[in-house]
């Protein structure tokens, strides 16, 4: 083994995936139809499935990543928090009749801002999940942290944006972006991030401009009292809909494409950074790409769409640096049990 390993330049990618297609097809197949003969309980065994392929079909320089996740575990991390979302009822329930209609406003109130605190914590704990289960060269990573303190401070920052009407999204994004991987390693090393708003903030902007456009082109083209005419379609109606959706995939493409060239480029591991210059344009190409092949394949083609996305990502995703491998230890931290539950509660788990 070497005591040093090069990210390598731009002719030979530090990231390439090797899988085939045709090889992932099988495995979604089988997949979907598990799924079905189980009622939805394969699900947690599918993703497994999904990740030992795609992951190990992801070469990082030199050596292939490794998932030793299981579907037995995200099953039993998914029952555990079902279990607490069926108490919190009960108890809601149990103490409303005992005490009265009071207590169930307040557990009502309670259990609502719970759920904000538990998107956050949901995000993170899924995070150190993933990492803690992915190997490279026998490295893992991981994080000490619980959660429970980044749930809260997601909170706060997703509270602030509210207050604002949505203005200081950005920020929030941003800040709970940040938060989330600096709390995460890999091996020995901290991992780091520093996401500004600095080119978000005016991308995020445009849309209000498009609600304000929708508006505008609404008032515009409604028919007058005297024009109405019952049982008549008027196509003109169309327009403002088809704006407002038109708007807003452009305006969130855009913005999200600048978050993830950002996000890439100022992480860091060690000696390691990565950069991810892919544009909106580029993205639109993209999932019109699969929208198209989903509409020729009757809706078969959703079942390639986790590997069309994670092929598209590692085939444009770059790394620069070295990594001293000889220096490069074992992760210290403590690999949890618990799995990803409350990222499936909340429809974040699924890849």
């Amino acid at each position: 083994m070497d005591a040093m390993t090069s990210a390598p330049g731009e002719h030979a990618r530090g990231i390439r995936f090797t899988g085939r297609w045709q090889d992932y097809l099988k495995i979604a197949v089988t997949n979907l139809l598990l799924t079905i003969v189980t009622l939805g309980i394969y699900r947690f065994w599918a993703t497994a499935r999904q990740r030992r392929y795609l992951w190990s079909n992801t070469r990082i320089i030199d050596d292939e990543l490794e998932w030793t996740g299981t579907g037995g575990e995200m099953f039993i991390g998914f029952l555990m928090v079902m279990g607490i979302f069926v108490a919190w009822g009960a108890l809601i329930v149990g103490g409303a009749a005992l005490l009265g209609q009071w207590f169930m406003v307040l557990g009502a109130i309670s259990f609502y801002i719970f759920l904000l605190w538990a998107f956050g914590f949901a995000q993170f704990r899924a995070l150190r999940y993933r990492l803690s289960r992915t190997y490279w060269r026998g490295i893992r990573g991981g994080s000490d942290d619980n959660g429970v303190g980044y749930g809260w401070t997601a909170l706060g920052n997703n509270f602030v944006a509210g207050l604002t009407l949505g203005i200081l999204t950005p920020r929030a994004i941003a800040e709970n972006w940040n938060d989330r991987i600096r709390k995460m390693s890999f091996g020995p090393h901290m991992l780091d991030s520093d996401v500004d708003t600095v080119g978000l903030q005016s991308r995020w902007m445009m849309v209000y401009a498009v609600y304000i456009g929708f508006g505008v082109l609404a008032w515009a083209t409604a028919p007058g009292p005297a024009t109405v005419q019952p049982g008549v379609f008027e196509p003109m109606a169309l327009l403002p809909m088809l704006f407002l959706i038109a708007g807003l995939l452009i305006v969130m493409t855009s913005f999200w494409a600048a978050f993830f060239r950002k996000a890439a480029g100022t992480f860091a591991l060690g000696e390691l950074t990565s950069a991810f210059e892919v544009s909106t344009v580029d993205w639109l190409k993209f999932y019109a790409k699969l929208v198209g092949l989903t509409i020729v394949t009757l809706g078969f083609g959703l079942l390639m769409w986790n590997y069309w996305r994670w092929e598209f990502v590692m085939n444009r995703l770059e790394l620069f640096g070295e990594i001293d491998v000889a220096a490069l230890t074992q992760s210290t931290t403590t690999a949890p049990k618990d799995a990803e539950g409350f990222a499936d509660a909340f429809d974040i788990g699924a890849f």
